[in-house]
């Protein structure tokens, strides 16, 4: 081989490697940048997770103060309703007299589901009443030889509306705390 051919090999083969190092040194430092931004992107949504975390433990913690608070005051509104019924059942048996006021036969029909169960013997008993005349104040129309089931007393009634007002407040209480909660 000529020294000419030998010049020009090493002077292509000096010229690849030196496009070879500059191509590799180009590339090695896009690859870095790109893990660099990469590794700055990361760090972003670590830190954006990170405050989003502690943004909603803040909310989880603080609707647990919430429903603590909420729990104790419908403790409390149960406990103070608990004593005004005692009270109030107390004055009722104080000022009623336990006179009969519904026979039976209406209690029966106050007792009914509101699918009508237990309405036909109603309707039996009150056929019964018009043709034997009206029975006696809280007792039911009694078949031969059968006791009159008793009725409800002015006690029986008075304590009734006394439970039923009980429950009232309860159960407003607990919506107007459910309306509280969601709220906010």
């Amino acid at each position: 081989m000529s020294p000419g051919i030998i010049m020009g090999l090493i002077v292509a083969l000096l010229s690849g490697v030196a496009t070879f190092g500059g191509t590799r040194i180009y590339y090695t430092a896009q690859l870095n940048a790109l893990r660099l931004e990469r590794a700055q992107v990361d760090a972003a949504r670590s830190k954006a997770f990170s405050e989003e975390l502690q943004r909603r433990d803040a909310e989880y913690t603080k609707m647990q103060v919430k429903a603590t608070e909420l729990g104790q005051e419908i403790a409390e509104h149960e406990a103070q309703g608990q004593i005004t019924k005692m009270e109030r059942d107390d004055a009722v048996k104080r000022y009623t007299k336990g006179r009969a006021c519904l026979a039976a036969d209406a209690l029966r029909v106050l007792n009914a589901t509101s699918s009508g169960a237990g309405l036909p013997a109603v309707q039996e008993a009150s056929s019964r009443q018009q043709d034997a005349g009206a029975p006696a104040a809280g007792a039911s129309i009694a078949r031969a030889g059968e006791q009159p089931e008793p009725g409800a007393t002015d006690t029986d009634v008075a304590l009734w509306m006394s439970d039923a007002r009980a429950r009232y407040a309860k159960c407003a209480k607990l919506v107007n705390t459910w309306q509280d909660w969601y709220a906010e």
